[in-house]
């Protein structure tokens, strides 16, 4: 038995073609599977569609809500209720590959992994700007690593493509509520830090190239501005989760990263005066390190308003 689980906030229209993407899959009857929505607080017509997909399609389909907002709260919920031994997870906004759910499956029988991922290619809703450039792919959550199957030391497969065995939740716990995507902020790396838990346990992950989704890529997502704010609340993220830091600081903020940013800062006036083609990068930096900066403020705010 494999479950499918995908969590959604307010992208009715978005999961309606990922549906969809399942709903045409090449799949053996012989392979017992269930798909399992769990809406995380959306106001949108998302239960609508589900209800609608689960009446017109042989594949057996539960609608689960999670209040709590935050992926990892959605995925939780999802794990809690799944009856597959294998666990495959994908997102709202994502065409899955007509062999998708079949290769998973193999890919558990013809090995020992614990955890498995793929590809994650893009699609993209409009021509990307020429300013995209590959080396900024990983901040569309998009993956290729080749077309060798490959063991992972380091945690680079992400939450739109990848399986793990059901009993590995309940050995090395769930996911980590404190991070990851929620309303209004893009936070992230709920998936890469509990896969990364797997490999630092010594199992094994693997990589594997004929497990593939299509990133659906939406206008909104290729502007400077989303890139931006990707890399700013990743930063305030890492602020957050940082805690209560004893070393040297000002107002909780280390004295490394007061350093740092200066640095930055002098570099983007340094790229926008003499070379142009860096200023983005550097932006990027920099909205990260005040990101973080921020973080540590909403910390020592929340310590405080803690001891009240």
């Amino acid at each position: 038995m494999l479950s499918v689980i995908i969590n959604t906030y307010n992208r009715a229209k978005s999961l309606q073609k990922t549906l969809y993407s399942l709903r045409e899959m090449n799949v053996s009857s012989e392979l017992m599977w269930e798909l399992i929505i769990v809406d995380n607080n959306s106001t949108d017509n998302t239960k609508n569609i589900v209800d609608d997909f689960a009446v017109n399609t042989h594949i057996k389909t539960r609608y689960l809500f999670e209040k709590n907002q935050g992926v990892s709260f959605a995925k939780n919920l999802g794990i809690k209720y799944a009856q597959g031994d294998i666990i495959a997870f994908t997102d709202d906004d994502v065409i899955v590959d007509k062999t998708w759910l079949t290769n998973i499956s193999k890919a558990f029988e013809t090995s020992n992994a614990i955890c498995i991922g793929g590809k994650i290619l893009p699609f993209w809703e409009v021509p990307p700007p020429r300013w995209l450039t590959k080396d900024l792919y990983f901040y569309l959550a998009l993956v290729d690593h080749g077309e060798t199957i490959l063991k992972m030391t380091k945690a680079t497969i992400y939450g739109a493509n990848f399986a793990v065995r059901s009993a590995a939740f309940k050995k090395y716990g769930l996911f980590n509520t404190a991070i990851g995507r929620t309303a209004g902020k893009l936070y992230g790396g709920d998936e890469t830090e509990f896969i990364q838990r797997l490999i630092d346990a010594g199992e094994d992950v693997l990589y594997l190239p004929d497990i593939i989704v299509h990133h659906c890529i939406s206008s909104d997502r290729l502007k400077k501005s989303y890139f931006r704010k990707w890399l700013f609340d990743c930063g305030e993220q890492k602020g957050l989760l940082l805690g209560n830091y004893v070393q040297r600081s000002i107002l909780g903020i280390p004295f490394y990263a007061i350093r740092q940013t200066a640095h930055v800062i002098l570099s983007v006036i340094i790229s926008s005066v003499f070379n142009y083609g860096k200023l983005f990068d550097r932006e990027l930096l920099l909205m990260h390190n005040i990101g973080f900066i921020k973080g540590r403020f909403l910390h020592r705010k929340s310590k405080e308003n803690s001891a009240i």
